[in-house]
């Protein structure tokens, strides 16, 4: 009996037969469950065996009697062992199952859980997470004395993914739509980066829509405060037959304190302009503040964003532009719904 046991120990848990630990028929009822346990818990505990090559075998015999009594003397776990198996048992979520189950209902159920682990599993490799953004605008209050009429302006929904590749690369597809001023446009973005090292890094974007283009970006730490960052984009027009770039942007951004950061832009090429921002981030409130010098628009902006963690975004700016027909003034409100 101790060589069956023996052999039993180099099985893993999925091949042990649990009527056979306890020596009993598979249709054995509860009182024999029962009697067989007592029996062999009082042959097999460790503290009647001297020699320490058979206490520990005792040992490890008298753990598997007890893990076959637990599931066998429980209706509900030798409901789905006889029907499914131990990896059935090692499935989550049997928490709801009930005595009254027939065998067909504990296969479905046990369906359901291997499908819910296998999209849990999907959604912790690819990182899904949806939002919708909605814009209103509320310049009317501010310049009309009668009613004011407040409308929304933009209306975005955007899905993206994530695929980790290797431990350097990744790939992301995003798909996003827009309507704005009551016409509605659509883009899908595939974007692959690598991570050169913990300084820098490289990444391609492939955006198909309206107006295909090609995006280059690259970053690179400098020091532990100071980074840059460059990037360009290249665009098919002309019955896509013609490539055009929109010039570079380069950027230095360098982080004051530990809230508080500084940006520096340089766009080349069609409206080029320098951008000065200063940024202050509270994780729960942001407020920056932008100054831009360009041949097409100059301008001063103040942002102040409020965020409701998983809710929404709200977001104030007030921007003034700055051209040869005098001083504009701009205010809009945004609030940005997001949904995970």
């Amino acid at each position: 009996m101790a060589s069956n046991n023996d052999d039993n120990l180099d099985q893993n848990d999925s091949e042990r037969d649990l009527y056979a630990i306890l020596h009993i028929s598979r249709d054995a009822d509860t009182t024999t469950i029962q009697q067989a346990y007592r029996r062999l818990t009082l042959l097999y505990h460790p503290d009647k065996h001297q020699d320490l090559r058979t206490k520990q075998l005792a040992m490890n015999l008298f753990i598997q009697i007890k893990n076959a009594y637990d599931i066998l003397n429980d209706p509900e776990k030798r409901a789905i062992y006889d029907i499914i198996g131990m990896k059935g048992l090692k499935t989550e979520g049997w928490e709801i199952i009930t005595r009254t189950k027939t065998s067909r209902e504990i296969l479905d159920e046990y369906e359901r859980l291997i499908k819910e682990r296998e999209e849990k599993r999907f959604n912790q490799i690819t990182n899904p997470n949806s939002s919708v953004y909605a814009t209103i605008n509320l310049t009317d209050i501010f310049i009309n004395d009668g009613l004011p009429k407040i409308e929304i302006t933009d209306f975005n929904v955007e899905q993206n993914i994530d695929i980790s590749l290797t431990n350097q690369d990744t790939t992301t597809i995003n798909a996003n739509v827009t309507i704005r001023n009551g016409r509605g446009i659509g883009t899908l973005t595939t974007s692959f980066r690598r991570i050169f090292s913990d300084l820098s890094w490289f990444r391609i974007d492939l955006i198909f829509g309206q107006r295909p283009y090609i995006g280059l970006y690259y970053f690179r730490r400098i020091t532990q405060k100071l980074h840059a960052n460059v990037h360009t984009t290249f665009s098919l027009i002309k019955n896509r037959k013609t490539i055009i770039t929109s010039g570079f942007i380069f950027s230095l951004n360098y982080q004051l304190t530990h809230n508080l950061t500084s940006s520096l832009q340089w766009k080349t090429g069609r409206n080029s302009f320098m951008k000065g921002i200063l940024q202050y981030d509270k994780q729960k409130w942001m407020i920056s503040s932008a100054i831009q010098l360009g041949f097409v628009n100059t301008f001063a902006a103040i942002d102040g964003v409020y965020k409701f963690p998983d809710i929404c975004n709200l977001r104030c700016s007030l921007k003034t532009y700055f051209n040869p027909f005098g001083i504009k003034f701009s205010e809009t409100n945004d609030r940005s719904e997001k949904y995970f």
